[in-house]
C-alpha cells in the first residue's frame, strides 16, 4: 500500500512538472503577443487624424487628398496615391448605403497602422454614388496578424455600427481618438482573456 501511494505521488509530481513547463513554454509567447497588440494600439491612437474638406468632385481628387493625410512627403503621397488607386481598380472601396469610402492599402514605408477620416463638407456624387466621408485605413507592407485584426475590427465596428458612422460626420479629432480607444480597449481585454484561458 505505501509503495502505491509514493508512486501515485511520483506520477502526481511528474504531471505537475508537466503542467509547469508546458506554462513556461507558453507563457512568454502569450505576453508577447498581448504585448504586441498594446503597442499597436498605442502606435494608432497616437496618429488618429480628420480632415474636413471642401470642393471635392471626383474620386480621384478624394484618393489624392487621402494619400497625403500619412505620407512624409509628396514623393510619398505620390506612391500612396498610386497605391490606392490600384486597390479602387481591383475593387471599389465605396460601400453602398452607407455613403462611404473605405480606403485602404498596404504602405512599405510606414510600420504601424494609420486610422483617419475624411469629412466632405459637401457631399460628392459620382457614377450614381453618393459619399459624405471617407475612411483611411493603412497597415504596413510587411504587416503582422496583430496589425490586421486590429483594423479589421475598427472598419467591422464602423460598418456595424450607425450611431458611430453619424457621430463620424460631427465629432473631432479628439473625440473620435476616444471612441477609437474604447473600440481598441474592448479588444485588447478580450483577447487578454482569451489567451489567459487557453
Amino acid at each position: 500500500m505505501k509503495d502505491k501511494l509514493v508512486d501515485a505521488k511520483i506520477h502526481t509530481d511528474i504531471l505537475k512538472t508537466q503542467i509547469f513547463k508546458d506554462l513556461n513554454l507558453h507563457f512568454p509567447h502569450k505576453i508577447k503577443n498581448i504585448t504586441n497588440l498594446g503597442t499597436e494600439i498605442i502606435s494608432i491612437l497616437e496618429e488618429v487624424r480628420v480632415r474636413e474638406i471642401n470642393n471635392v468632385k471626383t474620386v480621384n481628387d478624394l484618393i489624392g487628398i487621402a494619400s497625403s493625410v500619412f505620407a512624409e512627403n509628396v514623393n510619398h503621397a505620390k506612391e500612396m496615391k498610386k497605391l490606392l488607386l490600384e486597390r479602387e481598380e481591383k475593387s471599389s472601396t465605396y460601400l453602398n448605403g452607407f455613403n462611404m469610402m473605405l480606403l485602404h492599402c498596404k504602405d512599405k514605408k510606414i510600420t504601424s497602422c494609420k486610422f483617419g477620416v475624411i469629412r466632405l463638407n459637401e457631399k460628392l456624387i459620382e457614377d450614381g454614388k453618393e459619399i459624405n466621408f471617407a475612411i483611411i485605413s493603412l497597415i504596413p507592407e510587411k504587416n503582422t496578424q496583430t496589425q490586421i485584426n486590429i483594423m479589421s475590427h475598427i472598419n467591422g465596428e464602423i460598418i456595424e455600427r450607425e450611431s458611430l458612422r453619424n457621430s463620424i460626420m460631427k465629432i473631432s479629432e479628439e473625440e473620435l481618438t476616444s471612441i477609437i480607444e474604447k473600440i481598441l480597449g474592448d479588444l485588447y481585454r478580450k483577447e487578454l482573456k482569451r489567451v489567459m484561458e487557453e
